[in-house]
């Protein structure tokens, strides 16, 4: 039965249907539903990101304002793979990992090889750099895994310590004026952090089309799918600002001031 179970899992693997096989993989977990656990940032958390000079930043704004992966804005060299003259940032390339070597290899569908719009906030970021976007010294300039998490840490922990104005986390309580509203008896306010992961700037950057009301097949193109319904279920979620955005267009062909007709007030004339 062992055997059958773990034939049928892996060909489920296969075929695209799950990630893992339970059977083979004892860290395995369920999926986690249909609308995922990532989320679109507010625009609060959205500014703090141009708030902190960081290394790393340029490859957080390059999956922000241009929706690429993890392994894909990795594998961003800007001489190779990015055209400021045309002001398009072709993604032909993503890094993976094994054992924390960097392997890079072709997008794993056919829809994720694309030219995604460079647009003018992530071209004024971008424009300069000479290389790889997110630069290493090891691994002929990629990052390994473990370097990217490092650098990931260290942004977020930068952009805590501006939300909270200190130079560094762990000396959080250890300053003088800190020291001093403990002795007389105070508490210090809690750390204010910045919860943020990868793959939610890439959320954002899908959730920012919608709202700007881009095509579906061009969302899809831009982000890499070959069809719409990974988009509607994970990423595109209709949020108020849309809610009232929608309303108006309607009310004006209600009202015929689209199309040349009869306004609202002409209707009640002829009433």
């Amino acid at each position: 039965a062992r055997m059958i179970f773990t034939a049928l899992f892996d060909s489920a693997v296969a075929d695209g249907y799950i990630r893992t096989n339970p059977c083979r993989n004892k860290t395995a977990r369920p999926h986690k539903g249909a609308e995922g656990t990532h989320r679109e940032l507010t625009p609060e958390e959205d500014a703090l990101l141009f708030a902190v000079d960081h290394p790393l930043r340029p490859a957080v704004m390059l999956m922000r304002y241009a929706g690429l992966r993890r392994g894909e804005a990795l594998a961003i060299n800007a001489a190779r793979d990015i055209d400021f003259a045309k002001k398009e940032i072709y993604v032909r390339r993503a890094v993976t990992y094994t054992s924390n070597q960097p392997i890079v290899k072709k997008p794993k569908t056919d829809a994720g090889a694309r030219t995604v719009p460079l647009f003018d906030v992530l071209c004024a970021e971008l424009n300069g750099i000479d290389g790889y976007i997110a630069k290493s010294k090891q691994h002929n300039g990629i990052m390994s895994e473990s370097a990217f998490r490092s650098a990931w840490a260290s942004y977020l922990n930068a952009v805590e310590c501006h939300i909270n104005g200190y130079t560094q986390k762990r000396w959080y309580g250890n300053t003088r004026a800190d020291k001093a509203v403990i002795e007389s008896g105070g508490t210090l306010p809690p750390w204010k952090t910045f919860d943020v992961r990868p793959h939610d700037l890439r959320h954002s950057f899908c959730t920012m089309l919608r709202d700007a009301g881009v095509d579906m097949h061009l969302t899809m193109e831009w982000m890499g799918h070959g069809d719409e319904k990974m988009i509607l279920k994970i990423y595109d979620h209709v949020n108020e600002e849309r809610r009232k955005n929608a309303v108006k267009p309607v009310e004006k062909i209600m009202h015929g001031g689209q199309n040349g007709g009869q306004t609202k007030n002409d209707t009640s004339k002829n009433l």
